[in-house]
């Protein structure tokens, strides 16, 4: 609390971090609300069978992209402001890492080497590193929201939730490798699925690190 004014402030260490965890959060919404309208936008491609990937390309494939480039970014955020939140005795810098990681690969490789379908010589090349970049995103981000869940349980910051939270990443990790190895059902609803399941995690933690970040703001 700021003395001369009255008024809740943070330290600019905070507050970077606070913004950081906010960006995350609006970065996960904007992604769900622009995948989910391409699912009804884009007629020509089947929702249940077509991957995301599809929609990188065509009608509304430049909005699909951006919304990639942000989640990318938002997974750098959290890490970052997840990080900064988390009790000094139960941070660690692997989760951190993997976010970034998982950033690097969806954003500036998964969403620029697009699943190409125009027959050129370049094509094959295409999808191989798009596919390749697209499982190190969705490897790298699973084991982050593991790793980050286990760090949680004992950090009285983050304790409410934590089994909620700890449930989803572990159903996120099963769901990766069921997809990966199994192929149950359609690949898209499957790999949909996932995604959500992916999301509903990276919202609530940023959130939840957002919130943790305003209360220091009050106890200040």
């Amino acid at each position: 609390m700021d003395r001369r004014t009255g008024t809740p402030w943070l330290p600019p260490s905070d507050t970077a971090a606070y913004a950081l965890a906010v960006f995350a959060f609006a970065s996960v919404v904007l992604f769900a609300i622009v995948c989910g309208a391409v699912q009804f936008l884009r007629p020509d491609l089947d929702p249940l069978r077509a991957q995301l990937s599809l929609y990188l390309t065509g009608d509304y494939g430049a909005l699909v992209r951006f919304v990639y480039y942000v989640l990318a970014a938002g997974l750098v955020a959290l890490g970052c402001s997840a990080y900064h939140a988390s009790d000094p005795a139960r941070r660690s810098a692997a989760p951190l890492l993997l976010f970034i990681l998982a950033g690097i690969a969806l954003g500036p490789v998964a969403a620029s080497e697009v699943m190409a379908t125009d027959g050129t010589a370049h094509a094959p090349l295409a999808r191989f590193v798009h596919g390749v970049a697209a499982q190190t995103t969705f490897l790298a981000v699973t084991v982050a929201m593991l790793l980050q869940s286990f760090r949680w349980l004992r950090d009285a910051t983050f304790e409410r939730g934590r089994v909620a939270r700890l449930a989803l990443a572990i159903a996120a990790f099963v769901l990766l490798w069921v997809h990966v190895l199994l192929h149950p059902g359609p690949a898209g609803l499957t790999q949909k699925i996932l995604i959500a399941t992916i999301l509903a995690w990276l919202g609530g933690a940023a959130w939840q690190v957002r919130g943790a970040l305003a209360r220091v703001c009050v106890r200040r």
